[in-house]
């Protein structure tokens, strides 16, 4: 709801359940079901340039790191 209330350009889903996480939270795929423009990176890291923001919200899933 906040993301498309504020409509940025890039929304990064932060926690969620891993396989290295053994908490109570929920796995990231279903917050990346609630959105039509889904990338899937390959690294833990972006760099990020105001010329290459998406025109529209775009959800980025970041590999996790640990």
């Amino acid at each position: 709801e906040l993301a498309e209330k504020i409509q940025p350009k890039i929304v990064i889903p932060m926690q969620y359940k891993t396989d290295k996480v053994d908490f109570p939270i929920q796995p990231v795929e279903g917050f990346l079901s609630r959105f039509s423009k889904v990338k899937k990176l390959d690294g833990s890291e972006v760099d990020l340039q105001k010329s290459s923001l998406p025109a529209g919200l775009e959800v980025w899933a970041l590999k996790y790191a640990c």
